[in-house]
């Protein structure tokens, strides 16, 4: 928590709350940036800046040594984190080199995934954001989906009671859920869908459950169920199926085993691969932070320490650690008396991939209209109903908006703004998922009367914030509905341009 005073509704000067924006930039100190990290950043600058043109060469080894004038070691571990990203890939050869390629699907889940997984979100919090995210995509698929896609969903229920296992059982289960977004189709859901089952799956898979084959049937005919209110048109229905579905889900978990360390002979739910041992290290390293009480800046000890305590080679413990750095969870503190720190959590490196996803997938903004608004709707709910909500950073960013002169620093001051409200959700999930929407508009120029949009928009959120200092959930929740309808237009039917991130 940054060392800044309590907003007083009273205090509603721009300047001071500038100056609380400052204040708290400066108090911020971010980690030293590794070489290699940095030379990754800027091959996926370069690939953002070419428009991200499948099959183009970036360069040779030789080339890229010479460009960014780095070891070969420094070299190859930018290059296997930009593979990893699923931006590009070192091919050998007379013609070789680094190529760019399309990101995968199940690159993104999984980076999204891992962050939400390494940051020890709740049980609770998993459920509150499916709950949204399916409820809106059954609701949709009432009126989008046709008679294939209909024939397809029953399909796949029907393929459930084949299943050979009790794994392969609940597997087929989520694949109709995700077949249900898939219905749509809107890039948001689907994304969103599948990164909540992959979680949930990997959350029940360490749990050890012991196997409950009447619990299981029962959702298979609540899926049955949820399915044929969508081929009846039955908005209502579908959606408060889906909600009984969950919470009786909920219910069955929470009543049954605690959480375990991932154990590397169980499979992986949304790519049917194995738990390396290294994940399974990641997520040791994870639980014995939370049960220090996350502690921010306290030492884990240093390699060797570390090497004894988990007794497995270095090779797989600087691939766990990687995971780890990649998401702010550790960091490493070089020099005397060296070694690894725990960090903040930060989603900063999963939403700017989902981003460049995001675009690749040629997503757009009127895709972002039908999950934006109930993704905010939701977070402005669950926020008003905190006590103990601390809207500094909130207001910050509303003077931030408010006080910028140029449409780029208005912009991000909004993306600011989103990011807050999705923060003081106290849900990670939804607020990863806001804070990828928030960055994905902001990244656009939408050609539009742009003053009228801007008072618009500063206009509603000093009006929000204000409802939910004041303690006004109902009326803030009202004010977010009516400032997505009126911002519906602009995403709806302006043509809008891309605008790729600032290159370092």
């Amino acid at each position: 928590m940054l060392g800044v005073a309590k907003y007083h509704p009273a205090q509603r000067g721009a300047k001071i709350l500038v100056s609380i924006v400052e204040s708290a930039r400066r108090a911020v100190r971010e980690p030293k940036e590794k070489l290699s990290q940095r030379v990754a950043r800027e091959i996926m600058a370069e690939i953002r800046s070419r428009n991200w043109p499948v099959g183009e060469l970036l360069g040779t080894e030789a080339e890229l040594l010479a460009r960014f004038r780095v070891s070969r070691a420094t070299l190859g571990e930018a290059i296997r984190q930009v593979e990893r990203n699923g931006a590009a890939v070192m091919r050998r050869g007379t013609r070789g080199g680094l190529t760019i390629t399309a990101p995968a699907t199940t690159t993104i889940v999984r980076t999204i995934s891992a962050y939400l997984e390494l940051s020890d979100v709740a049980l609770e919090e998993q459920f509150d954001a499916w709950r949204i995210i399916e409820v809106q995509a059954v609701s949709l698929a009432t009126r989008k989906t046709d008679d294939d896609g209909i024939a397809h969903l029953r399909a796949l229920i029907q393929q459930i009671d084949k299943a050979e296992s009790e794994y392969e059982y609940l597997s087929r289960c989520m694949g109709v859920r995700v077949a249900i977004a898939d219905q749509i189709p809107n890039p948001a859901l689907a994304l969103f869908m599948r990164v909540l089952v992959r979680i949930m799956s990997r959350d029940v898979i360490s749990r050890r459950l012991p196997p409950n084959w009447a619990h299981y049937r029962r959702i298979r005919d609540q899926l049955n169920e949820i399915v044929e209110a969508i081929a009846s048109g039955d908005s209502a229905l579908a959606q408060g199926l889906t909600r009984l579905s969950l919470s009786l889900r909920q219910e069955h978990i929470e009543t049954r085993g605690q959480r375990r360390t991932p154990d590397p002979s169980q499979r992986d739910e949304s790519n049917n691969a194995p738990t390396t041992l290294a994940e399974g290290i990641a997520h040791r390293l994870r639980d014995d932070i939370a049960a220090m009480g996350w502690p921010e800046g306290e030492s884990l000890g240093s390699e060797r320490e570390l090497l004894l305590r988990y007794g497995v080679s270095r090779w797989v413990l600087r691939q766990a650690l990687r995971t780890l750095e990649t998401h702010a969870i550790v960091r490493p503190k070089r020099g005397q008396g060296g070694g690894l720190l725990v960090g903040r959590p930060n989603p900063a490196y999963a939403v700017d991939l989902a981003v460049d996803y995001l675009h690749f997938a040629q997503f757009t903004l009127e895709d972002v209209a039908e999950v934006w608004g109930t993704l905010l709707e939701s977070a402005v709910q669950l926020a008003g109903q905190r006590t103990d909500a601390d809207f500094t950073k909130l207001l910050a960013a509303v003077a931030q908006e408010e006080s910028s002169r140029t449409t780029p620093e208005g912009r991000r001051a909004a993306a600011e703004f989103y990011s807050e409200i999705g923060n003081l959700s106290g849900n990670r999930v939804i607020a990863v998922f806001i804070a990828i929407l928030a960055r994905f508009i902001s990244r656009h120029r939408i050609n539009a009367d742009l003053k009228r949009l801007g008072a618009i928009m500063k206009q509603q959120h000093r009006k929000l914030a204000q409802h939910l200092v004041e303690g006004q959930p109902a009326n803030a929740r009202h004010t977010m509905r009516d400032y997505v309808e009126l911002m519906r237009p602009y995403y709806t039917s302006s043509i809008v341009v891309w605008r790729a991130p600032p290159r370092a």
